[in-house]
């Protein structure tokens, strides 16, 4: 017996052979004979839906959260400081670009300083993404040669990320 899959023949089934301890009962391993283990699985638990959820429903939930973040979308520009590792301030102009992606199931932050000098200081990539199941938004950013996950937190008009130090 073949099985056809996408125009293509697929091996016949083998059997399975297996080995019972002396004692036990052997049952052929016969899948016309045995009734399906899954089918009695299912039976009992039908809670215990499997496969992926339906993509409509978590992009919406993904889009209905991601509208919390829409006062960040436009083309930012100002004066922006850090301190440097030596504890020196560093002063410079700092611009981003947000908006939605993936219609607006997602948000891209494009963040770029400029030195009093006008080369560019900093330039970091972030994907801003909601996960419905956890319900926590995070925040996937690039920059200076390094890649991380990030909680971000909403708050009125306002958000919050942090980046752990170092030693």
């Amino acid at each position: 017996m073949r099985k056809i899959i996408e125009g293509r023949s697929a091996p016949a089934p083998r059997a399975i052979a297996t080995t019972f301890p002396r004692g036990a009962h052997a049952q052929a391993a016969n899948p016309a004979l045995d009734p399906d283990p899954l089918a009695a699985l299912s039976a009992a638990a039908p809670s215990f839906a499997q496969g992926r959820p339906d993509p409509a429903v978590t992009i919406a939930a993904q889009k209905t959260a991601m509208a919390q973040l829409k006062f960040m979308d436009g083309i930012w520009r100002g004066p922006a400081w850090t301190v440097l590792q030596s504890g020196v301030r560093h002063d410079v102009t700092q611009t981003e670009r947000i908006g939605p992606l993936l219609d607006g199931s997602m948000k891209a932050i494009e963040g770029r300083s400029y030195n009093a000098c006008v080369t560019t200081g900093f330039n970091a990539l972030g994907i801003v993404s909601y996960d419905p199941k956890s319900k926590m938004f995070n925040l996937h950013s690039y920059a200076q040669g390094m890649s991380g996950d990030f909680a971000l937190v909403p708050a009125k008009g306002s958000y919050v990320w942090e980046i752990a130090a170092g030693p």
